[in-house]
């Protein structure tokens, strides 16, 4: 049955604010302070150094056949600079602005800002717990990040566009002009807008890809050999559409994925 998106946004945005202050109002605080204090200062620093080392040294290294080694290296730098935050001083706290700043920099000039999202909050998480944040300061911190988020789903399609092909300069005076010209021309609700809807469909993505992912290491026994039915189920549909052509190759393939992870979402 299908629902109109305004019938299910209705329902929808209540619930998960409903869901979010439950979890806030009656979460049990763990202290994990004394944990943190024996976190040895000088160790925090030399580890710290070393990931960023090793994650700057790989990013510059100018040898072809490397790009699987420099996938993994590449963040490295951002765990690296959360070892800093356990040996405060002014030299570690820069040296986090400018890693975070370098973040910030491929985030506009790419179009990609999953990363910038990715780190800034698990810097959020860390620093949250490292220096034991108040229900209230987290939750404000939190309010004030929700705007940003939706500006950028708002625009990023555009902004990509616009920048990919050449024609506009890449920095936060686009994406500012872009979300004034979309707000003149938006008639919806606000709730309605399509930065909350792409919002909204991005976090219905995060939240089932997060389900398959802690379901399937721990209850889905492919070792087993259910990995082999699921591939020679795949070469079987693939050998049957081989004289269809290649819409009946991809239809098969994308049914047998999707039931596949529907499955492990639900169970």
């Amino acid at each position: 049955m299908t629902i109109k998106q305004d019938v299910l946004f209705s329902y929808l945005i209540p619930a998960l604010l409903s869901l979010f202050a439950g979890v806030f109002a009656f979460n049990k605080d763990i202290k994990i302070s004394n944990i943190f204090s024996k976190i040895d200062r000088k160790q925090a620093v030399d580890l710290g150094n070393l990931l960023i080392g090793v994650s700057l040294f790989f990013d510059v290294l100018p040898l072809p056949g490397i790009k699987s080694i420099v996938s993994f290296t590449y963040y490295l730098k951002y765990i690296g600079v959360m070892c800093f935050l356990f040996a405060p001083s002014g030299r570690n706290y820069s040296v986090i602005a400018i890693i975070y700043l370098l973040l910030v920099r491929e985030a506009l000039q790419g179009g990609i800002f999953i990363d910038f999202f990715m780190w800034s909050t698990y810097l959020f998480l860390i620093v949250s717990l490292r220096y034991e944040f108040s229900l209230r300061l987290r939750a404000l911190f939190i309010v004030l990040a929700v705007p940003l988020l939706i500006l950028i789903q708002s625009v990023k399609y555009e902004y990509r566009k616009a920048t990919w092909s050449g024609k506009r300069e890449t920095g936060v005076e686009l994406i500012t002009e872009l979300a004034v010209e979309k707000e003149k021309q938006r008639d919806d609700p606000f709730n309605q807008s399509e930065g909350v809807v792409r919002t909204v469909g991005r976090l219905n993505q995060g939240w089932h890809l997060g389900m398959v992912l802690r379901w399937v290491p721990s209850h889905e026994s492919f070792s087993n050999g259910e990995l082999a039915i699921f591939s020679n189920d795949l070469n079987s549909r693939a050998r049957a559409c081989a004289a269809v052509g290649p819409t009946c190759l991809i239809d098969n393939a994308t049914k047998i994925l999707h039931k596949g992870l529907v499955l492990a979402a639900l169970n």
